[in-house]
């Protein structure tokens, strides 16, 4: 029997895990702007694709905040009955589980000027279920 050098049975390894292991990833709302007036968060976030596993990272100054909202509250701009407020100027959300989330601004005027934004998560691909599923 030939033997087979061990840094190959190591790369067959790695490489047979890179094909089914899916990472998440850390979205910075806003990217450089942040979460602020002066940045299209709906835009971005309608061109961003969310996975279950991602972070969503708000980073703002303490003229804003941010309110996870259902989707009534998300259209109206009703910031009085927030199902969660943060203030912090650096807020992480992970997004546990496949659907719609709703963030907005919860600063008077701030929602209604455009600083709100809908999340569509979606589930893990099937090749990476499948692999989280059955290791």
């Amino acid at each position: 029997m030939i033997p087979i050098p061990r840094f190959l049975i190591l790369l067959f390894f790695f490489l047979s895990l890179s094909s089914t292991y899916v990472a998440a990833t850390n979205h910075v709302v806003g990217q450089v702007s942040g979460w602020d007036l002066d940045s299209d968060v709906a835009e971005w976030a309608a061109s961003t694709t969310f996975r279950v596993g991602d972070t969503l990272v708000f980073k703002y100054s303490p003229e804003y905040d941010v309110q996870e909202v259902g989707q009534l509250a998300f259209t109206t701009c009703d910031t009085t009955k927030p199902i969660k407020e943060y203030n912090d100027g650096f807020t992480t959300i992970m997004l546990t589980e496949p659907g719609t989330r709703y963030f907005i601004c919860g600063q008077l005027g701030h929602c209604d000027s455009g600083m709100k934004m809908e999340v569509d998560v979606l589930s893990l691909p099937p090749q990476a279920n499948r692999y989280k599923n059955n290791p």
